[in-house]
């Protein structure tokens, strides 16, 4: 495997989250989340980036200052989702953050940020206009979208809650108590829309069904070590799912068989901070592993080796973020006290 350096760029601040678009007509689109602490302050800012095809760089579009930013997920809503979510009079408040003429099938590319201060809740084009913001206890430290494009979130309180998303408002369903310390990391099910993953502080990995009461966890793990900070669900194979840990290692799983143990794991060399799944390719893992950089895995054969490595130059810095683009073998990664953001070219 040839991996290149496409580009590179200095956010002037603590980057810890990336994400591409996954809209087919905005793959180009990129975002970056950066928090930093100022005194007793949690700053951060969100940034837009264009992918040139022809020039393979990135051209910064618009940043928009926030509270600090410490996870944010991509997602497509149409304008017929957000008319179904809401009543007569609020119809006219679709039109104040998309132009007048998109259709009711037309996507609109949604970003939804985790805050020191609560969550945000973006549309993204060649703009970021804030839409909407939800105060919440703590800090909002990771969050998902359901398949009904609702939102999960996790806080330092431990505590999970799901959220409706309107077309001006963002309205808590229910919450729950899920972990002991910081729920660092919650995941929905890629085939389930009832099922919902947490990790937090006191080293457990659990499931839930929200179809009935969360009261419990339907499945509990004490396999880790050390606080559970990744998840990603599988969007290649039903009920298989990955884990990673400040334990330093990644795991795979059936989450029909918490019980027993992974199928495979393995060790990166530092906490795991991010775990993205290939688009396409069900057998590739990019990871985030804090001190010990970024690394591509491979779960070919039901066990895991590494393709791919790439060291920080100062291990005081902390590799946080990782995404693949959707439609090409580029990757974008992100880096702490350093405040970079990398753009990597793969030739498999």
């Amino acid at each position: 495997m040839e991996v290149h350096l496409l580009d590179e760029i200095d956010v002037q601040s603590g980057a810890d989250s990336v994400e591409w678009c996954p809209l087919c007509d905005h793959t180009d689109l990129l975002m970056c989340g950066t928090y930093q602490l100022c005194g007793v302050k949690r700053v951060g800012s969100l940034l837009l980036f264009k992918y040139c095809t022809q020039r393979k760089k990135l051209q910064h579009i618009v940043s928009a200052q926030s509270d600090g930013i410490l996870d944010m997920k991509c997602h497509s809503i149409t304008t017929l989702d957000l008319i179904m979510r809401c009543n007569t009079q609020r119809y006219q408040m679709i039109r104040n953050y998309h132009t007048s003429d998109k259709a009711p099938f037309d996507d609109i590319c949604s970003l939804v940020t985790a805050n020191a201060g609560g969550i945000s809740l973006y549309c993204c084009d060649d703009k970021l206009d804030l839409i909407t913001k939800y105060d919440q206890q703590g800090l909002s430290l990771s969050l998902d979208w359901t398949i009904r494009k609702d939102i999960i979130v996790s806080s330092s309180t431990g505590k999970i809650s799901k959220l409706d998303v309107g077309p001006d408002h963002l309205t808590k369903l229910w919450s729950w108590s899920a972990h002991e310390y910081e729920a660092w990391i919650v995941a929905c099910d890629r085939c389930s829309d009832d099922i919902v993953y947490s990790g937090g502080d006191d080293c457990r990995l659990l499931m839930w069904d929200t179809r009935i009461s969360c009261q419990k966890p339907v499945q509990c793990c004490k396999h880790h070590e050390m606080g559970v900070c990744s998840i990603q669900s599988s969007p290649h194979k039903q009920h298989s799912l990955l884990s990673g840990s400040y334990d330093e290692t990644v795991c795979v799983w059936d989450n029909r068989y918490f019980g027993k143990g992974p199928l495979t794991s393995f060790s990166v060399g530092g906490g795991v901070w991010r775990l993205k799944w290939h688009p396409v390719n069900c057998n590739q893992v990019l990871v985030a592993c804090m001190r010990a950089g970024y690394k591509l895995l491979s779960l070919e054969g039901g066990k895991m080796s590494a393709l791919w490595s790439k060291d920080l130059q100062n291990p005081e810095h902390l590799a946080y973020g990782v995404d693949w683009k959707r439609d090409s073998e580029i990757v974008v990664t992100c880096s702490f006290y350093n405040n970079l953001m990398q753009l990597w070219g793969l030739v498999l």
